[in-house]
Order: C-alpha cells, then sequence, then structure tokens
C-alpha cells in the first residue's frame, strides 16, 4: 500500500482521468489501427507500437512528478532557444502529408507549446504588481508568442491558434490590464480578417504554403450541399466517412472493434479517432471522454485556487488548458463542427510526441499537486504542533493555579503528581462538556431560526 501511495503522488483524480484515457486508448486502437495491421507484415505491430509509446509516457509521468516545478522555470528559457531553433530547421525537411512538421519523428511544435507555457508563466509570476503586470513583462511575452507562434502558423495553424488562445486565457488570468487585452483583441481580429480575406480571395499563384489547403478545408465546410448528396472523393473522403462513423454509433454504439468504417476512414487512429469511439461506444462513450477532459480542467483550476506559488498555478493551468483545447478541438472535427485541423486527441490519438509531451504535461500537473498537498500537509503538522504546545502551557498554567490556591487556603498540596494530573483532567472535562452545551444551544437556535424563516 505504501509502494503505491509513493508512486502515485499526487492528486487522485487526475491519476484516475490519466489511467482511463490510457485504458480507452488502448482498446481504441486496436480497432482504429486495423487498416495499418492490414498493410503490415506483422499486424499486431501497429498496435504494439501505439501501447509502447503509451507504456513509456506513464513512466515519462512518474519521473516528472518527482521534479520540483521550480525547475521547469528555470529550463523556460533554454526551451524557448531550442524551439525556435528547431521551428526553422523544419521547414527545411520533407513533407509529411503535405505540410513539414516532423524532424526525426518529433514535432518542434509540442516543445514549443511547452516552452512557451513555461515562459508565460514565468513572466507572469515575476511580473506582478499591486496594478497587475508591469509593461515591461508584457511585451516580453508578446515578443515570444509572435515568434513562436509564427513559427508554427504556416505549417500548423490550428497549434499556432490554440497556443495563441492558452497564451491569452493565463494574461487574462495573470492580471493583464484589461485596457491592454482589449487593443490585442482588437488587433487579432483584424489580423484574422485580413488572413481570411487572402485565404479565400488571393490568386493561387500567390498563396504560401498550406494557404491553399486551409482554403479548400474552408470552402468544403461552407458547402451547403447535404452530406448524403455530395460524392465522396479524395478531398472530403475523411469528412463523408467521419459522418458515417457517428450515423453507425447512435447512442450505445455497435462495441469495441466492431467498426464498419475504420477500414476506409484515412487517419482513423489520429485525427479522426473520436469519430470510431462514437462508433463503437456511441453518445454514451462519446459524452464520458468529453467529461473527463472537463473533470481535469475542473480538478486544475481547484489546485490552482490552492496552489500559493504564482508560477506554480499559472503552469498548471496553462498546461491543463493546453490539452483540454486541444480534445474540444479534435473532438469538434470528428464531428464536422470546424474544418479538419490535424489536431491528436491528447493520448488517443496514436503518436509518439503527442503522447510522450501530453505525458509530461500530466507528470508536471501531478508535480504541482504533491507540492501543493506537501505544502498543506506541512502547515497541518505546524498547526497541530502549535496546538499541543498551547494545550500544554495551558495545562501548566491551571497546575500552578491550583497550587497558588491550595497553598493559599492552607490546604495540604498533593504529595502525588498523579493526583494533580486527575485534577487537571476532571476540569478539561468540565469545559469540554460547558462547550457542547453552548454548541448544541446554539445549533438549536439556528434550526429554530430556519424554521421561522421558511
Amino acid at each position: 500500500m505504501d509502494l503505491i501511495k509513493n508512486l502515485f503522488k499526487g492528486d487522485p483524480y487526475i491519476w484516475g482521468i490519466y489511467l482511463t484515457l490510457l485504458v480507452i486508448s488502448i482498446v481504441e486502437s486496436f480497432s482504429a489501427t486495423s487498416f495499418l495491421a492490414f498493410r503490415s507484415a506483422e499486424h499486431y505491430s501497429p498496435a504494439m507500437s501505439h501501447f509502447t509509446h503509451l507504456l513509456f509516457g506513464l513512466i515519462t509521468v512518474f519521473v516528472v512528478l518527482n521534479i520540483k516545478p521550480h525547475v521547469f522555470r528555470v529550463l523556460a528559457s533554454f526551451a524557448v532557444l531550442a524551439s525556435i531553433a528547431l521551428l526553422v530547421a523544419v521547414f527545411f525537411t520533407s513533407k509529411v502529408n503535405d505540410a513539414s512538421r516532423y524532424i526525426f519523428g518529433f514535432q518542434p511544435s509540442e516543445l514549443a507549446k511547452f516552452s512557451l507555457i513555461c515562459l508565460v508563466s514565468s513572466l507572469l509570476a515575476g511580473g506582478q504588481t499591486t496594478e497587475g503586470i508591469t509593461k515591461s513583462a508584457y511585451k516580453k511575452i508578446l515578443i515570444f508568442s509572435i515568434l513562436l507562434c509564427g513559427l508554427i502558423l504556416p505549417e500548423n495553424f490550428s497549434t499556432s491558434a490554440l497556443l495563441a488562445s492558452v497564451v491569452f486565457f493565463l494574461m487574462f488570468l495573470g492580471r493583464v490590464q484589461m485596457k491592454r487585452l482589449m487593443k490585442l483583441v482588437l488587433v487579432i481580429v483584424c489580423l484574422g480578417i485580413l488572413g481570411l480575406a487572402y485565404i479565400l480571395y488571393a490568386p493561387d499563384n500567390m498563396l504560401i504554403r498550406r494557404a491553399g489547403t486551409w482554403r479548400g478545408r474552408i470552402e468544403r465546410s461552407r458547402d451547403e450541399t447535404p452530406k448524403v448528396d455530395q460524392a465522396i472523393n479524395d478531398k472530403n473522403m475523411q469528412v463523408q466517412y467521419g459522418h458515417m462513423a457517428v450515423a453507425n454509433g447512435g447512442i450505445v454504439g455497435k462495441g469495441p472493434g466492431q467498426s464498419q468504417i475504420r477500414d476506409f476512414l484515412p487517419l482513423a487512429f489520429s485525427d479522426f479517432i473520436f469519430s470510431i469511439i462514437l462508433e463503437e461506444g456511441g453518445l454514451i462513450v462519446g459524452f464520458f471522454v468529453l467529461a473527463l477532459y472537463f473533470l481535469l480542467l475542473l480538478r486544475a483550476r481547484m489546485i490552482f485556487l490552492r496552489c500559493e506559488n504564482i508560477f506554480q498555478a499559472f503552469l498548471l493551468l496553462g498546461l491543463a488548458m493546453m490539452i483540454v483545447f486541444q480534445a474540444l478541438t479534435n473532438m469538434a472535427v470528428g464531428v464536422d463542427l470546424i474544418p479538419v485541423t490535424g489536431q491528436p486527441l491528447p493520448l488517443l490519438s496514436r503518436g509518439g510526441s503527442s503522447i510522450i509531451m501530453t505525458s509530461i504535461y500530466f507528470g508536471i500537473i501531478q508535480s504541482v499537486s504533491r507540492c501543493v498537498m506537501e505544502s498543506e500537509e506541512q502547515k497541518r503538522q505546524e498547526q497541530l504542533e502549535a496546538e499541543r504546545l498551547l494545550l500544554a502551557e495551558t495545562t501548566m498554567e491551571t497546575e500552578d493555579n491550583y497550587d497558588d490556591i491550595t497553598s493559599e487556603e492552607g490546604e495540604p498540596s498533593f504529595d502525588n503528581d498523579d493526583e494533580i494530573y486527575e485534577e487537571v483532567y476532571e476540569s478539561e472535562e468540565e469545559i469540554y462538556e460547558l462547550e457542547t452545551e453552548v454548541i448544541e444551544e446554539s445549533e438549536y437556535e439556528s434550526e429554530e431560526t430556519d424554521k421561522y424563516n421558511i
């Protein structure tokens, strides 16, 4: 029992969320990777690869949660510099799915998300004043956010937008002056309108990198033709088969491993894993998975309110928001609420970089939670010790007063200390009984008052 307690440190609810997501991921991976298994010489290879990533992710959580959170504050600046270098280098790599996102199988954008959240949390913590954060801290947040999000944007718009959203919410919670935030929102809206107009109306020969892909996705999402009347082609295949999977699932689903669309849906194991979950588990399992991510954000908020260290509080909430925002984006794509983005479902989609970085996020969240729980336990111990000392002092004073009274009245003092402690114990019992009577009378009066109010 002690081994389990020492191993699974941190918030037990967050551990429950993490382990539940791992179990769902293992079950769904065997089903969603069937197409890869069919093409592979070893049929269990894709599922075992995913299981290996999950196992390594679990080990990563155990390691990271034992690291003090202030270490990540020290590493934030170095991580940002490394992210910038890798994001620049990724432009010169070969493309995968019409985008340059990988270096030796790793996505630098995953490191950029983590490093920017760490840096922003550090700047918000260090720039606090009675009137908000300092102008210098605000400028640094803007500079590094624009730099990193700008480098991510050409190859991965959705990741850039998610990261910018998390930074904005952190600035809002970090007491950045509302006037500055309103100006920032106005600038973002203006740039967003100009960018949308460029994507939709610029000539094809003037579109940069993935702008043509973005245009196609937006136009297909605006198509008002009913899905059942649209012919399936290479452009809309993902969305069409995703709709079929959701429709097949209904309320209770077809059962684990019983998906019929998985063999036709491209990237069923990644971008559209939620569609497969809805087909096999129905709306019941779909809402359960959604509730897990919302519960994660709720628990993170509760720990955030209990956290006394400002940096740790912002880091915890920032990483939790990144996980939940990414999950909501993937789910919205799976049910065709927004155009295809390429965002994986944290811990459920297949992909080594995403699983490892999400596990690091969970590890850091649990590290902060562990520090909060240890701090609260230390305060409880100090309070108990103070109460013991106060009780000892009260007992000594009672003994001294008793000796003074007996000496003045000429009564013989007790030769046996046990008799003194017996008298003190009886006095304490009388005080306790008196306090109990007062409390009972107070509760009775309160009940009578409530009845009168009703």
